[in-house]
């Protein structure tokens, strides 16, 4: 194999540009022939690619007009009602990134005065979304570019981010990202955090005012276990924190009503309760035990905002036995408990020592149908209860729960419910059911069953349930949640109907 031809020879045989001599050196001092007819091709080269600028240029300014006349659409509408259009557009697809047909960036693609409409609607501009696998991993100074372009286009509008980075990701990144983000944190209205905790103190002005309703941190812990603190004088409504200690959050409490805690201490909870006065809505998942850095309250304590309480995924049971004997809710309207320790007597000396009138129960749990009637004694004034209940054996008490529900009227059990939602597995015989409507005060009731069982529902039942919509009965029976079982019995004996006519012609 030959050698390749020396560097700057190869560049030169690479290159698409025209070689010639700076002046064509001849005896006679003119230029050759084949000099003179280069020249004059150059120049007409020269004239052509100006006569297809023009051309480029005209064709545009057509293809603009051809928009014009074959949109039947947003050029026919007002400004204001296609603005609303691209508005509802771009709710779902608001991501920095360029290449999805869908993506509100693909508005300014289709022509200039699409472009201009959508550059000029600053309500199209008022959300967004930076992923970290495709954005932060591919940042150039074009993303930096669309990112203040994208911002300075919401003009003085609020503003809703999630922003998303990686665990690796280029810490130079994170601080070009959150300097273009700091410079509108006077419009952060909406903000959701899911980036590392080293880069949390990058976020955040103290010294500015500003209009922030809900905040969102969810941090990824590295592997130096680094922590930043996220510091911003800021009162929002509704704070959100995953795995993210109170000690790195340096905001004011004074205004919150909504949290929701997940995987944090329980003095850390308690903690929450005493900055936060005006608590109104609470939820705690997957809560630890003391972590030593507050103090935890030695008798309990009244919250008398609190209308809403969910606990998910509390293990342990002294921490959740901890809850009930130390906080006392007497507005609570709507409590959930799911996926916790079943603790009858501490739930009861809670409910007792809150006196509150609940309205809604929801409680989803493992093998205790033979107490849940028990502790629903405690709570007569319930309106709307769900329970969904999965058994590993079949439970003793079952077909007496349902005659507790169906009991005279001047023994009523849960004598102002209204609304019944069962979720449960095969163990549980959908036979107990309609007993439910033989009592006269429950012929009102709403009942709705999603059925998990692998087992076909017997053909009497099925008759049953759909006699009883028939009868106008308020009554739903689902299969996971999804096939309406009482209309696929319906169909199945009109079906059946059909068949035996035929056959009898």
């Amino acid at each position: 194999m030959a050698n390749p031809p020396p560097e700057p020879i190869r560049s030169q045989l690479m290159t698409t540009k025209v070689l010639r001599p700076d002046r064509c050196v001849m005896p006679d001092g003119n230029r050759c022939s084949a000099c003179i007819e280069d020249i004059a091709l150059e120049q007409q080269l020269k004239e052509l690619e100006k006569s297809m600028e023009k051309i480029h240029i005209k064709r545009r300014a057509l293809r603009t007009v051809m928009n014009q006349n074959h949109d039947r659409l947003i050029h026919r509408f007002p400004h204001e009602i296609a603005s609303r259009i691209f508005f509802y557009y771009s709710l779902d697809n608001r991501c920095l990134e360029t290449y999805a047909k869908t993506n509100t960036l693909f508005l300014g693609a289709v022509c200039q005065k699409w472009r201009q409409l959508a550059w000029g609607t600053p309500e199209v501009w008022t959300s967004i979304y930076i992923n970290h696998c495709k954005v932060i991993y591919q940042w150039n100074n074009n993303a930096e570019q669309l990112l203040a372009e994208w911002l300075e286009r919401s003009a003085s509008l609020p503003l809703t981010i999630l922003f998303f980075g990686p665990p690796n990701g280029d810490s130079a990144v994170y601080c070009v990202v959150t300097d273009l983000l700091n410079k509108h944190s006077a419009r952060w209205y909406d903000i959701e955090l899911d980036i590392p905790a080293r880069h949390l103190h990058l976020l955040g002005n103290y010294s500015q005012q500003n209009i922030l309703h809900r905040l969102v941190i969810s941090p990824s812990i590295s592997s130096n276990n680094v922590i930043s603190t996220f510091r911003m004088k800021c009162s929002p409504t509704e704070l959100k924190l995953i795995c993210l200690s109170l000690k790195c959050v340096d905001i004011l409490w004074n205004n919150l009503t909504v949290v929701r805690l997940s995987s944090l201490a329980l003095d850390e909870f308690f903690e929450a309760l005493r900055r936060a006065p005006h608590l109104t809505t609470i939820t705690l998942l997957y809560m630890n035990p003391p972590s030593g850095t507050f103090s935890i309250p030695d008798t309990r304590i009244s919250f008398p905002h609190v209308r809403s309480l969910e606990l998910c995924g509390i293990e342990s049971e002294v921490v959740l036995g901890q809850v009930f004997d130390l906080v006392c809710l007497p507005s609570l309207e709507k409590w959930a408990l799911h996926w916790c320790p079943f603790l009858l007597k501490k739930m009861a000396s809670f409910i007792e020592s809150s006196s509150f009138g609940l309205k809604t129960f929801r409680f989803a749990t493992h093998d205790v149908s033979d107490q849940i009637h028990n502790l629903l004694r405690y709570l007569p004034s319930i309106k709307v209860l769900q329970l969904e209940l999965f058994f590993t054996v079949i439970p003793p008490t079952e077909v007496s729960f349902f005659e507790l529900l169906s009991s005279p009227s001047e023994t009523a059990f849960l004598p102002q419910l209204q609304t019944l939602k069962f979720g449960h597995d095969s163990l549980v015989s959908l036979e107990s059911l309609p007993q439910i409507f033989s009592a006269s005060h429950r012929q009102s009731l709403r009942l709705e069953v999603d059925y998990y069982g692998s087992e076909a529902v017997k053909d009497e039942t099925a008759a049953r349930f759909l006699e009883l919509a028939d009868e106008g009965f308020n009554l739903r029976v689902l299969r996971c949640e999804e096939a309406d079982m009482i209309e696929e019995y319906r169909v199945k004996r009109r079906s059946q109907r059909e068949q035996r006519s035929r056959v009898q012609e």
